[in-house]
């Protein structure tokens, strides 16, 4: 779950830089910019909606990683979006990323860790998430004025889609290795 601090560290910007994007690209005023970020929180509520209905038929770690690729891709595209329309769309897209990346962590942790250890693993996980949060706010904020908004939602997008993608090749990597593991004859015998 390192790669969620990595995921929060490139993409944790975007609430901070949608503000300049939509005053300084879009010359948006202030009530479309409050539209980008309600885009955010529809995108969340349809994706809360579809986990629920759907959540059982994936493991929580494939729901992770299309957290982090859906959201990373939603911020990517928000910065290449030519209107705030688009911008719009693509926050919606961001949305149900996030809500994704809430719900699969937090799931694979309640599975896979002893319940004794749960409070540990859940204050060291979300703590990371906190501090990529507040790092990225740290690299981000300079960004904003170099190069542009627009550069920063690319760099944010591109980073979290390639966190996601190193996650995606080390997660079959792992399913593979056990695999091989699991087909080996048992030597103690």
């Amino acid at each position: 779950m390192a790669r969620s601090g990595v995921v929060v560290a490139f993409n944790g910007v975007d609430d901070l830089a949608l503000v300049f994007l939509g005053r300084d690209i879009f010359a948006a005023s202030d009530s479309w910019i409050s539209m980008l970020y309600a885009a955010s929180g529809l995108g969340i509520l349809l994706g809360f909606t579809l986990v629920v209905s759907r959540a059982t038929r994936f493991p929580p770690v494939t729901i992770t990683i299309a957290g982090f690729a859906i959201g990373s891709a939603g911020n990517l595209l928000t910065g290449l979006s030519p209107v705030i329309a688009a911008a719009f769309a693509m926050q919606l897209v961001r949305g149900v990323g996030i809500s994704l990346m809430e719900v699969g962590p937090t799931t694979l942790v309640q599975r896979t860790v002893p319940r004794h250890l749960l409070g540990r693993v859940f204050a060291n996980l979300y703590g990371a998430i906190g501090v990529a949060a507040g790092l990225s706010y740290l690299v981000g904020g300079p960004l904003l004025d170099r190069p542009s908004p627009r550069t920063v939602f690319v760099i944010a997008g591109t980073g979290g889609i390639a966190a996601s993608a190193i996650l995606t090749l080390r997660v079959f990597t792992s399913a593979a290795h056990a695999s091989e593991n699991d087909d080996r004859p048992d030597d103690t015998e």
